[in-house]
């Protein structure tokens, strides 16, 4: 059985605390690693990936260093890129990032940063992210 890493990337301490608790939150079923840059965070992944693996991976676009569009370019060359989820998650979330992100395969799903109670319900609904959030509790009643 493959197990499942949830990768978190953004430069904003901020986002990413809110992150952690929206994530710890809804109780997946995977382990969550967050970062502060793409760097980092596609170092880690590069490491880690192997056919035992797959990856849901939180990405931010804007980022000093490595942003989130580079990060993309350099996870395309990564043998197992075919187990990798993204969900970019965006504080513009404007339909040119949305027509851009159409030429990775491997990005499932936009969300506005920070991540909202209703953005998981709609992950969940999401047939190529779904089965990350099977076992899940039901972020329904956060506030």
């Amino acid at each position: 059985m493959k197990r499942t890493r949830a990768i978190v990337v953004d430069d904003d301490k901020l986002v990413l605390f809110i992150h952690k608790i929206m994530i710890e939150d809804c109780r997946p079923v995977w382990d969550t690693d967050y970062f502060p840059d793409g760097q980092s965070a596609l170092d880690y992944i590069n490491a880690q990936a192997s056919k035992e693996i797959n990856f849901i991976i939180f990405l931010d676009i804007s980022m000093p260093g490595l942003n989130g569009w580079e990060m993309l370019d350099e996870l395309e060359k990564n043998p197992f890129y075919n187990q990798m989820f993204v969900v970019l998650v965006t504080a513009f979330n404007s339909a040119e990032d949305k027509i851009k992100s159409a030429r990775y395969k491997q990005v499932k799903a936009h969300i506005a940063k920070p991540f909202k109670t209703n953005d998981f319900n709609l992950l969940k609904s999401n047939e190529s992210l779904a089965p990350f959030f099977e076992n899940s509790v039901s972020t329904e009643n956060i506030s």
